[in-house]
């Protein structure tokens, strides 16, 4: 093969390589599934695609929790509730102003350890190794950010 195809091969290998990286580059969500790639839980690493939708399917925001109609017992803090009447924006908010997240120390957030029965008022939510745990622990993980 003469070496001037060679070369045009190499180049458009490479140029293909830049290609696939710049399209796929920050496509792929966090996995906090079990071992092995099974995610069969629908979470990711995001805000709105992980850690709302975690609380959100825990029923946290409920009436007899952290609603805006239970503020006083909860220390004002408002969480999803199953059918989501509080808006990512709203519950980042919520969660940002309270200072429940720590991302120095994401196990030590107050959002997980209280879900974890540590000083919780009602009762434990989760362990560490529940979907929901871990899908708010890879979202402050990734930096809390609001996504």
């Amino acid at each position: 093969m003469p070496l001037r195809k060679r070369a045009l091969d190499l180049s458009l290998l490479l140029l293909l390589f830049a290609a696939l990286t710049v399209a796929c580059a920050g496509s792929s969500p966090i996995d906090v599934g079990p071992p092995g790639g099974d995610d069969d839980d629908g979470f990711d690493g995001t805000f709105s695609g992980g850690a709302y939708l975690a609380l959100a399917q825990e029923d946290c925001g409920s009436v007899s929790c952290h609603s805006s109609a239970n503020q006083g017992s909860t220390g004002g803090l408002q969480l999803p509730d199953a059918a989501m009447t509080i808006t990512t924006a709203a519950a980042y908010a919520e969660i940002s102003a309270e200072s429940v997240v720590t991302t120095a120390t994401p196990a030590t957030s107050l959002l997980l350890t209280k879900g974890l029965g540590t000083g919780h008022g009602g009762s434990q939510q989760w362990d560490d190794t529940d979907a929901t745990y871990e899908a708010v622990l890879a979202w402050i993980q990734a930096g809390a950010l609001n996504n």
